[in-house]
């Protein structure tokens, strides 16, 4: 068996006296999918800011990769191979898809990031791009400004631009929120072939796509892990049914 991409032991985050991270332990396989669920406040996005690096954890270690990275900041943890999508779109509207991932590109080479270097003068950086465009498929818009496309098409292009730091684990926070079915059948699909090239962490309220997707599931409840398994248990769980209270349907 293969060690584990991340290794997560103990970890705490507290707020005055509310534990929102209550000494969770759980370790990512590589090249899977594992969803992290659970009713609202169950401390999801808390788990998920510390894996990232926005929010130090109080005790406990993160390993990734064999290394200890709990105390490290966001940039080097990017540098590692740590890369984030946030539940609201982060992209630059007025430039086009391309220029956005261009950019991305050209940060995490470091090359001819210059004040005045432009990055439509590297040939291999704008390849690179534009492979990563096809990749979420958007081959098509390239050339059209970001904020003419769809809310859909901006979360891809967001998902890009986690994929041009070449991140080895991908944390996605929401990926389906405030999508139609169109759009959102078309991330899940996007989601699935990822996972052939990355390790991905996935926080996602649409318990349909969580357990279509999904490898491994860790059911968060007032900031502890109650149950991690295949997705099958984690369904026929009581445990996990009684904890979601009114939602178990759902489940």
């Amino acid at each position: 068996m293969s060690a584990p991409v991340l290794r997560i032991n103990k970890l705490v985050k507290r707020f005055g006296g509310i534990l929102a991270t209550d000494h969770v332990s759980l370790d990512i396989a590589p090249h899977t999918i594992h969803a992290l669920i659970g009713p609202n406040g169950a401390g999801k996005t808390t788990l998920v800011h510390q894996l990232a690096g926005t929010l130090m954890a109080d005790e406990g270690s993160i390993e990734f990769l064999g290394n200890n990275i709990a105390r490290l900041p966001i940039h080097k943890r990017v540098a590692r191979g740590i890369a984030r999508s946030y539940q609201l779109t982060n992209i630059f509207a007025s430039y086009t898809v391309l220029h956005n991932v261009l950019l991305a590109v050209q940060a995490r080479s470091g090359s001819s990031f210059r004040f005045y270097g432009s990055p439509f003068n590297e040939r291999e950086l704008i390849t690179e791009a534009m492979d990563i465009i096809a990749m979420v498929g958007l081959q098509g818009s390239a050339q059209q400004l970001t904020k003419s496309l769809s809310y859909g098409e901006q979360r891809r292009i967001e998902i890009a631009l986690a994929l041009a730091t070449r991140p080895k684990l991908l944390l996605l926070d929401e990926p389906l929120a405030g999508m139609g079915t169109s759009d959102a059948e078309q991330i899940v699909h996007l989601i699935e072939r990822l996972k052939a090239q990355t390790t991905i962490v996935l926080i996602e309220h649409d318990m349909h796509a969580v357990f279509r997707l999904a490898d491994q599931i860790s059911v968060l409840v007032y900031g502890k892990v109650i149950a991690t398994d295949a997705p099958d248990a984690i369904r026929a769980s009581p445990a996990v049914r009684k904890a979601y209270l009114g939602d178990e349907e759902t489940l």
